[in-house]
């Protein structure tokens, strides 16, 4: 069974656990993918973390979901 984090301190700890340095946006996102119950685009994942007036720019979305996938804290899936 696989635990979903429940805290910030939860994400950045799974973080560090993974070699990724958190930052504020490195917390927000994968806080934003965990508490989800679908999948979301990288467009969806933009649009959701700014619906607060923060301003997370669009690389910094794009850039934070490639470096999750590729230390393995989440999976890409391609969608047609």
């Amino acid at each position: 069974m696989i635990l979903k984090p429940n805290s910030d301190t939860d994400i950045a700890e799974l973080l560090r656990s993974h070699g990724i340095h958190p930052t504020s946006q490195r917390v927000i996102i994968p806080r934003l993918l965990f508490t989800q119950c679908t999948h979301l685009s990288a467009e969806d994942v933009y649009r959701l973390v700014n619906v607060d007036n923060r301003r997370v720019s669009k690389a910094t979305v794009y850039n934070t979901l490639g470096l999750l996938a590729d230390k393995g804290v989440v999976r890409e899936v391609i969608a047609d």
